[in-house]
């Protein structure tokens, strides 16, 4: 089960994933976007969001 799965799954039902677990889960996925967005090489400031649109457009 991915990380996306277990916070889904928290959504619809809360009583089969803990907090805990749950914590993990946002953690892993907060990482993933953090290091998407140091692959892309995109600046940015911490909570702003990356304009993914070509140059030009």
């Amino acid at each position: 089960m991915s990380a996306g799965d277990l916070v889904r799954q928290r959504r619809i039902a809360p009583d089969q994933v803990s907090q805990e677990l749950f914590g993990v889960a946002l953690k892993w996925l907060f990482a993933g976007i953090e290091a998407e967005g140091a692959a892309t090489g995109e600046p940015g400031e911490p909570g702003e969001k990356a304009d993914r649109r070509s140059p030009g457009a």
